[in-house]
């Protein structure tokens, strides 16, 4: 079904009024609410390839240099940079934020952690200063080696709130994005402060979804793996998916795939338009209030939503390619990315997996 414009728009908007009043509730409660958003990014060939290095970066994706990095000698292969690829690095978690509303009458000298663990990867990035350390990175050929069985871990230790934190100072979009919610600054024991904790990470993960590419069709099709498999759990839902197709100049067409059920979802072939007069550039600012949407309804506060979005612009809506987009079921996120907090606390954490998809 097509829906025009001003139709989405009206959409978003009443159903952006709706969630903002269930989120100004929650954030009356007198339990710490904390809300964290990210991605997983993998990368397949036409005919479903997984392909590895994607511990190399664009421009647009590098860090302050405030930024803290794993050093220890035996990973250093697996960091992220602009000149770096191995072949063992076939999923990148990028920026991972996590923001912090105490409840009002909250004790700002009461001191918390939040320790974080990757199984399959590295958490090999972060800021606050944090202890790391990794387990399973193993010799292959003599030289080291990432697995599933690899498992990365990250402690921030003693942290406090601080609503007069001065922040550490900066002109690079994708840091300064994530700032613009009204969340509450911590502060380590180090003095170090932000409006959030960030890490992130590499990993030897394939994506909850295969693909195939069929040129003469101009069509996807997107299967469930049968990999995926988490303990406890029967059936993983995707609740919202997407193809997006973006030319250089801007103008986009995309598709909406919905729901998926990776229990018992079929292969599913969607086709790509040929026709120039597809792609506009509205295609595009319509996908983006779509994806707001669901963040939004997956958890996250409408300023999260915006901040997350604005973040990855580029990543997201400007970088030219075809890439399938979907919300990861949180039963996916917590056992491949468990996070502990040491105090009560309601924690909703919303990320969006990305597959770069190529034609050849």
């Amino acid at each position: 079904m097509y829906l025009s414009k001003k139709s989405i728009s009206v959409l978003v908007v009443s159903c952006l009024t709706i969630i903002s009043i269930f989120g100004l509730y929650a954030k009356q409660s007198n339990i710490l609410i904390v809300h964290e958003w990210g991605t997983f990014t993998t990368k397949h060939r036409a005919n479903g390839d997984v392909i590895g290095g994607l511990n190399r970066i664009d421009t647009n994706e590098v860090l302050p240099a405030f930024v803290h990095r794993l050093k220890s000698p035996e990973v250093r292969m697996f960091g992220k940079g602009l000149n770096l690829s191995h072949p063992d690095v076939s999923m990148k978690l990028e920026t991972p934020v996590v923001y912090f509303y105490p409840p009002k009458g909250f004790d700002t000298k009461t001191k918390f952690s939040v320790d974080v663990k990757f199984r399959g990867g590295l958490l090999n990035e972060f800021y606050p200063q944090a202890k790391t350390r990794f387990e399973n990175v193993t010799k292959k050929n003599n030289a080291e080696s990432l697995s599933e069985a690899t498992i990365g871990y990250l402690s921030w230790k003693d942290l406090v709130f601080d609503t007069a934190a001065i922040w550490p100072e900066t002109n690079m979009p994708i840091w300064l994005a994530p700032r613009k919610v009204k969340a509450t600054a911590v502060r380590a024991s180090n003095g170090e402060a932000e409006k959030y904790l960030f890490y992130r990470g590499v990993a030897h993960l394939k994506s909850m979804l295969d693909t195939r590419f069929d040129a003469d069709q101009n069509s996807y099709s997107i299967i469930a793996s049968k990999r995926i498999a988490i303990p406890g759990k029967k059936a993983l839902i995707i609740p919202q998916a997407w193809i997006v197709d973006v030319k250089k100049d801007g103008r986009a067409q995309f598709k909406s795939i919905g729901s998926i059920n990776l229990a018992d979802y079929k292969k599913k072939n969607i086709a790509l338009s040929r026709d120039d007069s597809a792609y506009t550039k509205a295609n595009l600012d319509q996908f983006r209030q779509l994806m707001k949407l669901a963040l939004v309804k997956d958890g996250l506060y409408a300023d999260e939503a915006d901040a997350m979005l604005k973040t990855w612009k580029h990543a997201y809506f400007k970088n030219p390619g075809t890439r399938l987009m979907y919300v990861v079921p949180k039963a996916w996120t917590n056992y491949y990315l468990p996070m502990k907090i040491s105090i009560p606390n309601k924690l909703t954490r919303v990320m969006i997996g990305r597959i770069d998809l190529l034609k050849y």
